[in-house]
């Protein structure tokens, strides 16, 4: 995988994808979503990979757009700029769509579209450095794109969620976990480790397993009652329960040995 903006590192069962935006902010171009898009659209039917770990290149996640670069976005009208936004929303899309779970490894700026990225993930530990903010505001732009009005709410609650959107603050690590906008916050020099252990107890487990969890989670977001949500549960649980791995998860809790899933 040859891409310009993005770097693609296989470790075994395991991708590292690094930003690599312009700048020292780690800044997002449509090149780079073309790049993630196709990246991430690969993902649906890889089978060999079971976990993605995403982090920016150098001191920062990503401080969002580049706005510093020429903006035909700008001076085009409506129908590119729907174009041009397509191409960010559906980065989203696919990280919620594809089967293996997202951990995004957060240090310094996680801004705009960096941070809806950051909310796209499924688990996010943040550096003592991260700063996060929903920018878009600032720039006298809607206060909410590529999903957050709808994950930001479900993380934190929807009185917190717009005041971030409408006020475009920054967010630090502590108060992102207070927010539950993070599940840990850890010195920048511990990140890549933790990321790893979390990475390792996933991946510990089975795999077809870990896609139904991640598809369930995904799902019930947009379901409208507990038992649509249920009866989702069901159908996925029954069909775990019909494969070899929970013979195997049972026979070694009564051996007390760690499950050797396939």
């Amino acid at each position: 995988m040859n891409y310009e903006t993005i770097i693609v590192e296989k470790q075994g069962v395991k991708d590292r994808l690094t930003l690599r935006g312009t700048g020292h902010l780690n800044l997002m171009t449509p090149l780079m979503m073309r790049e993630l898009n196709d990246y991430l659209g690969s993902l649906e039917s890889d089978r060999d990979t079971r976990l993605v770990v995403i982090s920016g290149d150098g001191d920062h996640f990503s401080g969002g757009l580049d706005i510093r670069s020429p903006l035909p976005v700008l001076d085009e009208g409506p129908d590119y700029a729907m174009n041009f936004m397509h191409d960010f929303g559906a980065t989203v899309l696919k990280m919620r769509r594809c089967p293996q779970p997202i951990i995004a490894v957060i240090r310094g700026a996680a801004s705009g579209g960096g941070f809806a990225l950051a909310l796209a993930s499924d688990i996010r530990i943040a550096g003592a450095s991260a700063r996060m903010n929903a920018a878009f505001v600032r720039l006298g732009l809607s206060g909410a794109e590529m999903g957050v009005s709808f994950l930001l709410p479900r993380l934190i609650g929807s009185a917190m969620a717009s005041e971030l959107c409408l006020t475009g603050r920054f967010v630090d690590a502590e108060e992102a976990f207070r927010l539950n906008l993070v599940s840990r916050v850890v010195p920048d020099e511990a990140l890549e480790k933790t990321a790893d252990d979390v990475a390792a107890e996933i991946l510990a487990n089975d795999a077809f397993a870990i896609r139904l969890t991640k598809e369930t989670l995904n799902f019930s977001h947009s379901f409208g009652s507990l038992e649509a949500a249920i009866g989702f549960e069901n159908r996925n649980q029954s069909l775990a329960f019909v494969g070899r791995s929970p013979r195997e998860g049972v026979n070694a809790f009564r051996d007390k040995r760690k499950p050797q899933f396939k």
